[in-house]
């Protein structure tokens, strides 16, 4: 891999991996929306059966009524600049095209949108500053420090950053390949001082925020 000056797209490789369950090689991965769509029957989403019974609706395809999605972007719009609220969905451990160790992560904002959030750790021009972003990652995901020795990070998995709530700080350039970037990550138990922005349409639209 020829040198090159460390930028942050050094560190933040924004290629889309392969997603990767890390769990048990029988586990399936399922697609990142999933989590905007609770179909449990005690659930107030409009995507569920609201816990009526199967009966109680109607089954005729003979229907004569069309519906026009045209319009209907197929991928949430990228949140606006601040500080949101986020779940950590699914990791990846795909390297990078140069073979270097990486670790990816999908944080999955109200709105639908979905944010591979990489780790370049095994980068030579990039690498010590992915393995500090991460630490920092890990802390805001509830990663604390090993009893009696503060400061010093205690070891942990992929997995034990998965499904968990924090707070992203984000930059959006809507006219780049990849418009967000991430400038800072906040626990949930910790919330930041400044306004935190709600990409909900309504309170009760169903969304798992």
């Amino acid at each position: 891999m020829p040198d090159e000056e460390t930028t942050t797209e050094d560190v933040f490789d924004d290629t889309e991996p392969t997603i990767e369950a890390p769990m048990a090689d029988t586990t399936e991965v399922a697609d990142t929306t999933e989590d905007a769509f609770d179909t449990s029957e005690d659930s107030d989403s409009p995507y569920s059966n609201d816990g009526q019974p199967d009966d109680a609706y109607e089954t005729d395809s003979g229907v004569d009524e069309s519906i026009d999605l045209g319009g209907v972007p197929d991928e949430a719009p990228a949140p606006p600049d601040g500080w949101h609220k986020v779940k950590v969905g699914h990791f990846s451990s795909k390297p990078s095209k140069a073979g270097d160790k990486k670790w990816a992560f999908v944080l999955n904002f109200q709105n639908g949108y979905s944010h591979w959030n990489h780790f370049a750790l095994g980068s030579p021009t990039g690498g010590e500053f992915a393995q500090r972003a991460l630490k920092t990652f890990a802390r805001a995901c509830g990663i604390g420090d090993i009893e009696g020795k503060e400061g010093v990070l205690a070891p942990f998995k992929p997995g034990d950053l998965l499904d968990v709530y924090l707070y992203v700080q984000i930059v959006v350039n809507k006219e780049a390949d990849f418009p967000v970037n991430i400038t800072a990550f906040c626990p949930e138990t910790d919330p930041p001082n400044e306004d935190i922005v709600s990409d909900q349409a309504s309170e009760d639209d169903g969304l798992p925020f």
